[in-house]
């Protein structure tokens, strides 16, 4: 099962068939300062249905220790590297003393989701049974500290300078079409004479932004259909930004979770703009993009539908990436085995997920520092496009913010290579394209160690980290 992605237009939109040559000024504002939302309360109501009433006593066992039994995605704070989500206390809390159950994680890819076996002993007497799954006092913060960033890494892009763990990006899907002619064609004109990775992207994003109309039960979910019918819901922007980036080999990935209706106020250099609306007790499903930046060496979102670029507003709470949307199970269950004591077998026929939120109160706390103008057109004049990207240390909302362990950045490199370390000691080798060793080096530091590679002449090199080996480029 999927929970239907529904998006939220924050501004209105001009209604027009083709893409109007005027173009009008946008702007990119950077900030200095923080904000944060505290206060915030978020659970899943799993509503279980069975055939027939659980009388006897009725028992769900792992019988290989691999099975999932029920299963939905968890916010969980140490599942991403680099973020503030803090007091993540997972309480499971079934409504009646009948009823327990136990639970185990597993890591799905990038995320986790939460797996339980449900136990029911013997009078329980009904055929539903509602587990609610509360996250309690959860509190989220946005820093941003000088956050424009510098154009570090070129175009069009060298797929060898990418870590392995992000190449299984750049594959087509059945969604994200980045292997159709008419994608790879129209993304290749879009970038045409861009020569850094950052504008390339935000001119992907603008594009979409100009000619896509979003629609909130568009039915075209797939990259082609997309960019044919220029109509989309979230996840169909989505699915045509990644099938563009990932045709001019830039890694790009799916993000799922919700969007919290609530507002948060950003100043401008003319006043101030509103992402969002409601008083943060309602939540609709939401899919959006997450784009790796190599020489921040992290993922940073990027969301078509709600005009932001290599930036995520506050509202929105993640719980998955995958290849495309389809790829993410929200919930559901696998083949499990079970006990029961009673005449016929209480079946499991259904599973509800119900999300809800509430936010005690909102805090936000910016102040802007300078504005980048980028070019807009008429389609979008009524869209306020709002880009800022992050450097590593920030985290932008629920689990923002990943890093690949170990991947040295920036790349290429001048003088000085850093490594994420985490206060552990990492051992650092040096090879030349041959497989010839020249030099090793044990590195250490809280956050972040640092090797001075000034030494080595302009090209290629293998960086070994403790066995994890990525390609370099030397300046």
């Amino acid at each position: 099962m999927k929970i239907k992605c529904i998006c939220i237009l924050l501004f209105s939109m001009l209604s027009i068939s083709n893409c109007v040559l005027a173009q009008y000024p946008k702007t990119m504002y950077n900030y200095n300062g923080n904000g944060s939302d505290v206060g915030i309360y978020f659970w899943y109501d799993i509503v279980l249905t069975y055939s027939v009433p659980i009388t006897g006593h009725y028992s769900m066992t792992s019988a290989t220790g691999a099975d999932k039994g029920i299963f939905c995605n968890n916010i969980k704070s140490n599942a991403i590297i680099n973020n503030t989500l803090s007091n993540v206390n997972r309480v499971i809390a079934p409504p009646s003393n009948r009823v327990s159950c136990s639970a185990y994680d597993t890591a799905i890819g990038d995320y986790y989701q939460n797996n339980l076996f449900l136990t029911v002993v013997s009078g329980y007497n009904q055929n539903t049974v509602k587990l609610p799954i509360q996250y309690d006092n959860m509190s989220t913060s946005v820093n941003f500290a000088n956050a424009v960033y510098s154009s570090l890494f070129s175009f069009p892009v060298n797929k060898l300078l990418l870590p392995a763990a992000t190449l299984k990006y750049l594959d087509a899907t059945a969604e994200v079409e980045s292997n159709n002619a008419s994608i790879k064609s129209t993304a290749q004109t879009i970038t045409s004479g861009c020569t850094d990775y950052r504008t390339a992207v935000i001119k992907l994003c603008q594009w979409i932004e100009a000619n896509i109309k979003m629609q909130d039960n568009a039915p075209q979910t797939k990259s082609s259909q997309v960019l044919s019918n220029k109509l989309a819901k979230c996840d169909g922007a989505a699915h045509l930004l990644a099938a563009f980036c990932r045709s001019l080999n830039i890694p790009a990935r799916i993000v799922n979770g919700y969007i919290v209706q609530h507002g948060v106020t950003y100043p401008t250099n003319t006043g101030s703009i509103t992402l969002g609306s409601g008083n943060g007790t309602t939540l609709v499903g939401h899919a959006a993009c997450e784009i790796y930046v190599p020489y921040m060496n992290n993922w940073v979102r990027c969301d078509p539908a709600q005009r932001t670029v290599l930036f995520g507003p506050q509202q929105f709470i993640k719980v998955a990436t995958g290849m495309d949307a389809k790829d993410i199970s929200y919930y559901g269950w696998s083949a499990f085995s079970y006990t029961f004591n009673q005449p016929t077998a209480p079946s499991l026929t259904k599973m509800d997920l119900n999300p809800s939120v509430f936010y005690s109160y909102p805090i936000s706390n910016y102040k802007l520092v300078n504005s980048e103008t980028f070019q807009g057109t008429a389609n979008t004049s009524g869209n306020f496009g709002l880009l800022c990207a992050v450097p590593p240390q920030v985290a932008t909302g629920f689990e923002d913010m990943t890093t690949i362990q170990g991947q040295p950045y920036p790349n290429p490199v001048n003088d000085l290579l850093s490594f994420p370390c985490n206060g552990e000691p990492i051992r650092v080798e040096i090879y030349d394209l041959k497989g010839t060793r020249l030099y090793t080096e044990m590195l250490s530091g809280e956050d972040t160690c640092q090797l001075d590679v000034s030494f080595l002449n302009t090209g290629l090199y293998l960086v070994r980290v403790d066995g994890e080996t990525y390609k370099i480029a030397k300046n």
